[in-house]
């Protein structure tokens, strides 16, 4: 079986771009305020909830650079 070379940009860029934008929004969401409110119970994720708002805004860059990208190359 030969083994794939594909990103997982080239994957979401398949994908229609409504669904990449959904996406953007629900990890913005979920790094920003769910990790937060769920750390607070867990020592374990106190050390990651620090760095999730950080890389929330990342994240769903990235996810909307792979809606616009079929956008443009179609």
């Amino acid at each position: 079986m030969s083994r794939r070379n594909g990103s997982i940009l080239d994957d979401l860029a398949k994908l229609p771009w409504w669904t990449n934008v959904i996406l953007a929004v629900v990890v913005y969401l979920t790094f920003k305020f769910v990790v937060l409110s769920i750390a607070s119970n867990n020592p374990f994720l106190e050390g990651i909830s620090g760095a999730t708002p950080t890389f929330a805004p990342i994240v769903s860059i990235l996810l909307l650079t792979a809606a616009v990208i079929p956008a443009f190359c179609a």
